[in-house]
This record gives structure tokens, C-alpha cells and sequence, in this order.
């Protein structure tokens, strides 16, 4: 019992201090003259507050994954983010799930499609081990390329060998399923409704304090290794003022580019870059009219901890469908302040810097938007 006690204090010891090194990690990038600071030098009271918030948010999120439905053999199909949990970058047009996996054992994925335009079905090594090499997506599959009947109901099997129906073979370093539903319009379009279930059968849990001490461990992890990746990525977009750059999802995830950017969708194309504004000036990006088939794209403007602007009250995100078409069939896309009195206004609520984030789904060379300030 002593050797338990020992190990179980040391684990929730450690689980305070990680949250003290991320707070330090948050607060050393609005120091002035950081980069998240911007081009005045000093952070504003509302990126410093969300700062705050982010390291809490973050915290929970972590304990809530790691620590409670981390487990492979009860697994959980669960939505990950929303308005209140956001992670690197996320897209008020997705619907984000997540599930822990392990190969060897087999499972079902089950449910109702919905009414999305895309059902990304990305699988990933593990994300919670820490600083190791962990490899990133391990598979990437459209749910549309598997037989669907036509009422939307649906069943594949994942692991083991394969099956007659729908089956996703696994592949040794998958550790878990991230599902993103992207949508055109949430109002007109129904989500799915999916569960995995482990066939195989298995004891009821109990909780042991190795394992308890492991998954603190572990979410301690995912905390550093999120708070870093946020931080620097928004430092990088430093070099892309008033600019949109980037790359695939299949060559984030074939260049192992980290922990977190590694388990990239292979189907998607991100550019990001950082919006800068100056009195009296509004950005305007232009997305010229795009030459091959693309299923969706979305553009989404985030704070320096990559969360998206509160979208409940503000317009902070735009999608291919929402905006209106210029003459030549593209589009053209105004971030400002306050609100210029035209179409495919982007409201950055009175901030006059931040990051954007443009998705493509199923796009073959994507145009690269133009940028420019204009008056408004």
C-alpha cells in the first residue's frame, strides 16, 4: 500500500507542476516584444485572459481524454470539441470525435451517416505519449468510400482479419480514431450518430494505482506537448503577415511533422498565416475561382492559442457555400474590426490581429488566396 500511495502522490505532484510549466509556456508568449504580443509588443487584455482560460480549458481536456476514456477496451466514441473545447485550430463547421484504439484488438463502428458533406476518418499513433517519435496518421479513409445503404445506417469492422462487409485493417502503431464531420450548413444538414464497441470480451475495469499514476503521466503530456505546439505554431505565423501559405494534410502527415501536426486529415489542405490590421484598414482576401472539383473549404479566424473567436455570437468563419461568389466565380472575403458594410465580413470583434486558417477537403492544387489592405 505505501509503494501505491508513493506513486499516486508523486503522479498528482507532478499533474500540478506540468500545469505550472504550461501556465509559464502561455505566459512567456505574451511577454512584450513575444510574437504572440504583436506588432505593438504588448498583448492585449482580452488574448491574455483567453490565455488564461486556454491553460484551464487545455488542463480539463487532458484530464478528460487521458484520464477518463483513454481506455481500449471500453472504448468511448466522444465528441471532442466544441465551443468551450477547442484544439489547435479548430472549425466551427466540424463536428470533432475521438476514440482510443488498440490494433490488436478487433472493433465495429457503427451509426446513422448523416447529412455532412465530408466524414473524415483519420487513425493515429499515439498523441499522449510525450516527446517521443510517435509517427502521426496511420490511416485516412472518406466514411463515402465504404458501402453506405441508402438510408445512411452504416457498419465497418476495424482490426482483426478482414470481414465480408466493411472492414479498416489497423496497422501496428494506430492508437486511436479521430472522426471530423465537416458541414456546409449545421442548420439544414443532420449530424451522424456513431459508436465504436470492442468485440472481443473483456473483464469489468478496476482501477489500479499504477494505471490511475500512468494516465496522469500521460495527460501531463499531451498538456506540454499541446501548449508548445500552439505557441510555436502561432509564432511561425509571424512570417506570414497578412499572407495565407501551407501545405496537404497527406504531407503533414507523411513528414511526421511532430506529435500533433503529423495526425493531420490526409484528405485536407491547410494555410494559415496572421491577419494584421491597420486604422481605417480592412483585410481582403481574395480565393480565385477554383479549376478542379473540391468538396468544401472554410477559412477561420483564431487567437494566438489557435482556438477560434467565440462563433455563438460573432461571424468568425466562412465556408465555400456561406460566401458570395464574385462575378468570376470566386470569392472575395473582408476581415475587419467593425463591420464595412459589404458582404463576407469576417469579424475579428474590434481585435486587430490574429491567425487564419484556411481548410480544403478534396482538393487537387488548391488556388493560393491574394491578400491585401484595402479602406474599407
Amino acid at each position: 500500500m505505501t509503494a501505491a500511495k508513493d506513486r499516486l502522490q508523486a503522479a498528482s505532484t507532478r499533474w500540478l507542476e506540468v500545469q505550472r510549466e504550461a501556465l509559464a509556456i502561455m505566459l512567456g508568449a505574451v511577454s512584450p516584444g513575444s510574437s504572440a504580443a504583436g506588432s505593438s509588443g504588448n498583448s492585449s487584455e482580452e488574448d491574455l485572459a483567453e490565455g488564461h482560460r486556454w491553460i484551464t480549458r487545455i488542463s480539463r481536456m487532458a484530464l478528460d481524454w487521458v484520464v477518463e476514456r483513454s481506455d481500449p477496451l471500453r472504448p468511448v466514441l466522444f465528441g471532442s470539441q466544441d465551443e468551450y473545447n477547442k484544439l489547435m485550430g479548430d472549425n466551427p463547421d466540424v463536428t470533432y470525435h475521438f476514440c482510443v484504439l488498440d490494433p490488436s484488438r478487433r472493433y465495429r463502428l457503427h451509426g446513422s451517416r448523416g447529412g455532412a458533406t465530408y466524414v473524415g476518418l483519420t487513425f493515429g499513433s499515439d498523441i499522449f505519449g510525450g516527446n517521443q517519435r510517435l509517427g502521426g496518421t496511420t490511416a485516412q479513409y472518406d466514411l463515402d468510400s465504404f458501402h453506405l445503404p441508402a438510408d445512411g445506417d452504416f457498419e465497418l469492422t476495424l482490426g482483426g482479419p478482414a470481414t465480408a462487409g466493411n472492414h479498416v485493417e489497423l496497422p501496428p502503431d494506430t492508437a486511436h480514431l479521430a472522426i471530423r464531420e465537416t458541414f456546409h450548413d449545421r442548420g439544414t444538414q443532420q449530424p451522424a450518430s456513431m459508436t465504436v464497441d470492442l468485440l472481443d470480451t473483456v473483464e469489468p475495469p478496476r482501477l489500479k494505482a499504477d494505471d490511475f499514476a500512468r494516465s496522469l503521466d500521460r495527460a501531463g503530456n499531451f498538456l506540454l506537448t499541446v501548449v508548445n505546439m500552439c505557441v510555436q505554431t502561432y509564432e511561425m505565423t509571424g512570417l506570414l503577415v497578412n499572407a495565407l501559405a501551407g501545405a496537404s494534410g497527406e504531407s503533414h502527415a507523411e513528414k511526421d511533422q511532430g506529435e500533433m501536426s503529423g495526425h493531420s486529415n490526409a484528405e485536407m489542405h491547410y494555410m494559415g498565416g496572421r491577419f494584421r490590421l491597420e486604422p481605417g484598414k480592412v483585410l481582403e482576401i481574395r480565393i480565385p475561382p477554383v479549376k478542379s472539383p473540391f468538396t468544401y473549404w472554410g477559412l477561420t479566424l483564431l487567437n494566438p492559442w489557435l482556438e477560434s473567436y467565440d462563433y455563438r455570437f460573432r461571424r468568425i468563419s466562412m465556408n465555400d457555400r456561406q460566401a458570395r461568389r464574385d462575378g468570376d466565380g470566386g470569392w472575395t472575403l473582408v476581415v475587419a474590426a467593425e463591420d464595412p458594410g459589404g458582404p463576407n465580413w469576417l469579424d475579428t470583434g474590434g481585435r486587430s490581429e490574429g491567425m487564419m486558417l484556411l481548410r480544403w477537403v478534396k482538393v487537387t492544387d488548391p488556388p493560393l488566396p491574394e491578400c491585401r489592405l484595402v479602406d474599407p
